[in-house]
């Protein structure tokens, strides 16, 4: 069972954690690219939704740029992997995110591309960045009213 609630100062410090890990510990991005910088950096004037156990640890969060509808970072720490929460975060944005929703994934994540095009995302085009070659995904599906979400 996960919470889902916007973000507070007093959840930088473990935000900033799960970023570095999640960062560092990614075999397809160049660890260069990310040497020296926070996720408050990297960030600014972001939307952020934690996903939190009952025990208050932070399990994910998902980092919006409302003004673009555009999704820049959604993080689950690796024990809470495979559990539904990327899913359930990404829920939490509907009616608060006008859609299309658009994201960059890098093209080597193979695992979250396989991630997002099974939720129902579409490549809209391509591109080369400081992360390597990239794919822009796009999302125009409203959530189906029969399914129940809970927090």
């Amino acid at each position: 069972m996960h919470i889902i609630q916007e973000a507070a100062a007093c959840d930088l410090p473990a935000l900033e954690q799960l970023y570095r890990e999640s960062v560092t510990g990614a075999p397809w991005l160049p660890q260069t690219v990310y040497a020296g910088k926070s996720f408050a950096n990297v960030s600014p004037g972001e939307v952020v939704y934690l996903a939190k156990a009952l025990s208050g640890e932070l399990c994910g969060f998902v980092s919006v740029y409302a003004p673009e509808s555009f999704i820049h970072h959604l993080y689950v720490a690796p024990e809470f992997q495979r559990r539904g929460l990327a899913s359930a975060l990404l829920a939490s944005l509907h009616g608060s995110l006008p859609l299309p929703w658009r994201l960059k994934c890098t093209q080597a994540n193979t695992n979250a591309l396989a991630f997002y095009v099974a939720k129902g995302w579409h490549e809209v085009s391509a591109g080369d960045g400081e992360d390597g070659a990239y794919f822009v995904l796009e999302f125009h599906q409203e959530p189906n009213p029969s399914i129940e979400r809970r927090p």
